[in-house]
């Protein structure tokens, strides 16, 4: 259980400073922002909502696809 909660923390501090180098965004500001995020993630999850999780894979794709035309380039 320890583990986990290590885990998450990492995982919202790497958020708060990914979010501090693209946008400039303080990083107390990134970590409510993540928090906030993975709220809204929980409840609609919570509500069985199928558009966002097509949503995400659509995000994902997208991504893959910019790092294929990146490797090609």
């Amino acid at each position: 259980m320890i583990c986990c909660l290590f885990l998450d923390l990492a995982e919202v501090i790497g958020s708060a400073i990914a979010l501090q180098l693209l946008f400039g965004l303080p990083t107390w500001a990134g970590v409510l922002i993540t928090s906030l995020d993975v709220m809204v993630v929980l409840l609609l999850q919570k509500q069985h909502i199928r558009w966002f999780e097509f949503l995400v894979g659509l995000l994902v794709f997208f991504v893959q696809g910019i790092f294929v035309y990146e490797l090609v380039v």
